[in-house]
């Protein structure tokens, strides 16, 4: 999933930006699960303590503090490397409609192919 959305937005970014970035890319792998699993952790540490505040474990929330702390130095080291983002030259507008384009007419004929299976399955 991480990859079909990169490969539908660089062109916008490269358009506005004038830069390509690899950031998004890595971070989907690394990052993005990480946060996924702290912000569970941390509404349920939140609801626990809204319910019963006097029975949260102090320690389970110094974990949770660390670990909000270690995926910002994460998100830091991403974004100082060298080749995160790779500036480019401006695209033409031209290019990103023959771009989008050709993604929609390979997904269209990818569409029509299972639908024209589909139907030749049931016959």
């Amino acid at each position: 999933m991480g990859l079909a959305v990169h490969i539908g937005i660089w062109p916008l970014l490269v358009y506005y930006f004038h830069r390509l970035s690899f950031a998004g890319f890595a971070a989907n792998w690394t990052v993005f699960p990480l946060s996924g699993i702290l912000m569970v952790l941390g509404l349920t540490i939140g609801t626990w303590g809204v319910l019963a505040p006097a029975t949260v474990p102090g320690c389970l929330v110094h974990v949770t503090y660390i670990l909000v702390r270690a995926t910002l130095l994460l998100i830091e080291r991403m974004a100082a490397l060298r080749w995160v983002f790779r500036p480019v030259a401006p695209l033409s507008w031209w290019i990103a409609w023959l771009y989008y384009g050709s993604l929609f007419g390979i997904l269209l004929f990818i569409r029509r192919r299972k639908i024209h299976e589909k139907s030749r399955s049931r016959l």
